[in-house]
């Protein structure tokens, strides 16, 4: 299905004109250093620097615009950006409002709809021209290139040494993964397994070298997030390969990729049974954190006890953690519960707790609508770059179940991005602004 080919598939060959070259080279320009600043700069220096951030963006789009309008395009349907604030963003306004501390809860929704919706018109902006998306998709793959690649040294370095001895460390490895990747293991496994749809244009060329390089990408993505030992992004990848060898009509890929991990983690257990644990079957269901461990159960009892008495609009946004001992169920243990880990680990049931039912149902209104005509507009198509974002948005709403992916600035800027580009390839031809 994927080797039919649509209008988006075909990419403004080198040479055609001076102007073509110039969209290729802005465009470039504006998509690889947001995503490098994103993908490795910790959270807080993104979000005390978002000024200058935004600043670049309002540049970047008029250059954008400027671009499409020369190339003929037709105007930008904005309709989409009017049901997403009508059932998405207000409600969650509102929500921030009647918080029990207001100022903190509109900082966060503020910070979150700022980058939501910078990303969704730079990405509606850039599928108004087949060269400009072409630019986004490469800049991203070499971005995720680049992360593949750092991860795959620290491994290598670090493979035999205990999370404690590696948190110790000083230096290089200590400035790698505290600075340039936060040191959250679930959030760079998150990254990768979000940008791996975007290795389908590799393994779709033409051309036999970067079919080769996309295949060694595949695996060096494997064995990063196989010795990083994260459970949930690791599951991604397999539905995400699984959705696409369903869509191939061949089921080769999935079993492939599921030998490859397989072999991998089996090897990684066998050696280091200790860091490897948590990729066991034990490891991820009963284990700490793990599926069904009492962990997650009492955060599901957290979100049942705030929606009970705020079924509306919750508490607000940072507010479970603020009013996390009195809605916790085991009181015993809040001793040890540290600041960092007074969370529900579950982005729908933080939506659910700090939004009520209202902001709940909303979102998933204002994302249902971007699926629906994602997938409609896919199945008459069947563009590759539709396919992709569309993938990278069913990762999103995976991870969404293993901890507050909207709260950090990198997997937030990739769903809002994509969102964009879906609305972006699903707009009528004719369609006018509103």
């Amino acid at each position: 299905m994927l080797n039919k080919r649509s209008p988006i598939h075909d990419v403004d060959r080198p040479g055609q004109s001076l102007f073509v070259f110039g969209k290729t080279l802005f465009s470039s320009l504006i998509f690889l250093p947001l995503f490098i600043c994103v993908f490795f700069l910790p959270p807080s220096v993104q979000y005390e620097n978002g000024k200058l951030i935004i600043s670049f963006f309002v540049l970047s789009s008029f250059g954008l615009f400027f671009l499409t309008k020369r190339s003929g395009q037709a105007p930008l349907d904005f309709r989409n950006i009017v049901w997403l604030l009508l059932c998405w963003a207000l409600p969650w306004l509102i929500s921030a409002f009647l918080a029990e501390q207001p100022e903190i809860a509109l900082s966060y929704y503020v910070r979150t709809m700022v980058v939501f919706f910078t990303f969704y018109i730079l990405g509606l902006l850039s599928v108004q021209n087949k060269t400009i998306i072409t630019s986004a998709y490469l800049s991203l793959l070499i971005t995720f290139t680049i992360l593949c690649i750092f991860a795959f040294i620290i491994n290598i370095h670090v493979y035999p040494l205990s999370p404690r001895v590696l948190k110790d460390a000083s230096g290089y490895f200590y400035y790698l993964f505290h600075y340039l990747f936060s040191f959250h293991f679930a959030v760079i496994g998150t990254k990768m397994a979000l940008c791996f749809p975007i290795l389908i244009l590799l393994l779709k060329s033409n051309t036999k070298a970067q079919r080769c390089f996309g295949y060694l990408m595949v695996f060096v993505c494997m064995v990063d997030l196989i010795a990083i030992t994260a459970r949930h992004p690791l599951l991604i990848l397999l539905i995400l390969v699984g959705v696409y060898s369903i869509i191939q009509r061949s089921f080769w890929p999935f079993l492939i990729s599921t030998l490859v991990l397989g072999v991998l983690a089996g090897a990684g257990h066998q050696y280091f049974p200790g860091r490897f644990f948590k990729i066991s079957f034990d490891g991820v269901f009963f284990a700490a954190g793990g599926a069904f461990e009492h962990y997650r159960l009492a955060r599901f009892q957290t979100a049942f006890n705030i929606l009970r008495e705020h079924p509306f609009f919750g508490i607000g946004f940072e507010h479970v953690r603020i009013l996390f001992e009195q809605y916790y169920p085991l009181k015993s243990e809040l001793v040890s519960i540290s600041h960092e880990h007074r969370i529900l680990d579950n982005m729908y049931l933080t939506i659910l707790a700090e939004t009520g039912m209202i902001g709940f149902i909303g979102f998933f209104l204002a994302m249902g609508r971007i699926l629906i005509l994602g997938c409609r507009t896919y199945m008459q198509t069947y563009s590759l770059h539709l396919f992709i974002a569309l993938l990278v948005l069913l990762g999103f709403f995976l991870s969404m179940t293993s901890y507050e992916v909207i709260y950090w600035p990198a997997p937030l800027t990739i769903f809002s991005l994509f969102c964009g580009i879906i609305c972006g390839l699903t707009a009528p031809q004719d369609s006018k602004s509103v």
